[in-house]
């Protein structure tokens, strides 16, 4: 059983996910609720980040897209939605089992999965699919034959099949993200950072005890990961620094456009932005909790969180 005191995430009894904190964290105040979309958010006209209409109530766990017209988000209770160019719309999972995890290869290639279920598009339809039997918390693909899970085990896909790959730790792994198919880092509980070099996981030294919840980069000597208590360390192609611990929160993703604009989110209302030289807390446009956080250019950030939040930005 996941330790969601740990993750941020509690499964309620009602099939929706709800967003919890971790000890110390930020307690989101929307925990549970089962209104709709936030009703303070701000509208898309003359402001830094705003809500999209979103077409669930569902909390939103994780979002992933290929372009501003190809967008997808899903969470709780088999919860998917599709932004294109008209808006978002719900599209039927076949399932009612809370979806963690989305990521994909292509347009055409596309997985969501959750606690032993998973859902394939495969660029008409969602079609359920043979998935990890564990818990997956983080996708990422460079190819329909090469799509790394991880969550409670790492498991990678080969065009026919899911199986186990071992990795030197027990820790919960949260994310997963690379530049190649032979470079590939995964990040979890107590500040856990594995590498795949093509051959097998090792282990690195993170320089933070921290949980990490996500990961992303531009290249090959410029990646970073986020966590509990603001943790921000980062990769410069050698090892990795603590770059900041901002004590607000955790931050649950990160989307990193360039090595001077990169962007962090998580929890109530914690939105942090790097310029190359400084971090600075910035103000979402809502006070619901935020999950995921996924960037189609500079300009075009989208960030999901609690009963269907949407945001964009900035």
């Amino acid at each position: 059983m996941l330790r969601s005191w740990l993750l941020g995430i509690v499964l309620t009894g009602c099939g929706r996910i709800g967003f919890g904190a971790a000890p110390g964290d930020d307690a989101p105040s929307d925990a549970g609720v089962e209104a709709g979309p936030d009703a303070l958010a701000r509208p898309c006209t003359g402001v830094p980040w705003c809500s999209e209409l979103s077409p669930v109530a569902d909390d939103l766990s994780e979002v992933w897209g290929t372009s501003a017209t190809n967008i997808w988000a899903i969470g709780g209770g088999g919860a998917i939605v599709h932004r294109d160019a008209t808006g978002w719309t719900e599209v039927s999972s076949g399932t009612n089992t809370n979806l963690t995890a989305i990521g994909g290869s292509s347009a055409q290639d596309i997985w969501a999965l959750g606690d032993g279920i998973g859902t394939y598009w495969n660029g008409t339809m969602w079609q359920q699919r043979a998935a990890p039997t564990a818990r997956v918390e983080g996708i990422w693909a460079t190819a329909p034959d090469n799509v790394w899970a991880v969550g409670t085990e790492v498991s990678l896909w080969n065009g026919s099949g899911w199986s186990v790959v071992t990795t030197p730790t027990i820790e919960f792994l949260r994310a997963v993200w690379g530049t190649s198919p032979t470079n590939v880092f995964a990040v979890g509980e107590g500040g856990t950072i594995l590498r795949w070099n093509g051959v097998l996981w090792t282990q690195m030294a993170s320089n933070t005890t921290r949980g990490l919840n996500g990961i992303h980069g531009t290249s090959a000597t410029d990646i970073w990961a986020v966590g509990g208590f603001g943790t921000v360390v980062h990769f410069d192609g050698t090892s990795w620094t603590n770059v900041a611990t901002m004590g607000v929160g955790t931050f649950h993703a990160i989307q990193v456009i360039s090595p001077t604009n990169v962007w962090t989110v998580g929890g109530s209302s914690n939105l942090a932005h790097w310029d190359g030289s400084t971090w600075s807390m910035g103000m979402p446009g809502t006070t619901r909790f935020m999950q995921g956080m996924w960037s189609n250019s500079a300009d075009e950030i989208w960030m999901v969180g609690a009963v269907g939040t949407i945001q964009r930005g900035p």
